[in-house]
C-alpha cells in the first residue's frame, strides 16, 4: 500500500492481494450492516449503534427508532461507495489506485474506522494494543487484517499532515 498527499486529497496504490483483502473487508462490513445481520446482544452492534439511554428503556427503544436506520444508511453508503472505488473483485488480485478529494478522504477516514470497530471489538483489542503477530495464534488473520487496516488509517493521516 502506498498513500500519498494529493492537494487536499489524497491518492492510495494497492497491490493486487491488498485490493483483494480491502474488497473482501469492505463486503463484510457492509454484510454486518445490513438490517438483523447482527443480533442486539452483539458488542459489535453496540459499537456501530451505540445506546442513547443505557438505563431508560423506552428512550431506548425510541432513540433507536429514531436512529439507527440513518446511522445504518449512511454507514452502509459509505461503504459501498469506497467499495465501488476498489473495483476489483476479491478474486482477481488486480491493483488499484483510489484517488479521492477532501471528502473522500473523510469517507475512507470513516469507513476505515468501522471497519477496525469491527475487527477490534470480535479481537477485544483494547487500550494497549499489541502489534505483535505470532504464528500458532488462532486469531492470527484477523489480527493481520486490523494492523493493516491500523497502518493504511495511519498513511492516510500522516499524508494529509504532510501535504498542508
Amino acid at each position: 500500500m502506498k498513500v500519498h498527499a494529493d492537494g487536499p486529497g489524497a491518492r492510495l496504490k494497492f497491490s493486487g492481494p491488498e485490493a483483494a483483502m480491502l474488497a473482501g473487508l469492505l463486503d463484510e462490513l457492509i454484510a454486518e450492516l445490513l438490517p438483523d445481520a447482527l443480533d442486539r446482544a452483539d458488542p459489535v452492534h453496540e459499537r456501530l449503534f451505540p445506546s442513547g439511554y443505557r438505563d431508560d428503556a423506552d428512550s431506548e427503544r425510541t432513540f433507536r427508532e429514531l436512529t439507527e436506520t440513518s446511522l445504518r444508511d449512511e454507514r452502509t453508503g459509505r461503504a459501498e461507495q469506497c467499495r465501488a472505488e476498489v473495483g476489483v473483485k476479491r478474486s482477481v488480485w488486480r491493483s488499484c489506485e483510489v484517488h479521492l478529494d477532501a471528502e473522500g478522504v473523510e469517507r475512507w477516514m470513516r469507513v476505515l474506522n468501522d471497519m477496525r470497530l469491527v475487527l477490534g471489538t470480535r479481537l477485544a483489542i483494547g487500550d494497549e494494543v499489541d502489534y505483535r503477530l505470532e504464528r500458532g495464534d488462532p486469531q492470527l488473520r484477523e489480527r493481520a487484517r486490523y494492523v493493516w487496516l491500523t497502518a493504511l488509517q495511519d498513511s492516510l493521516v500522516e499524508s494529509l499532515t504532510e501535504g498542508t
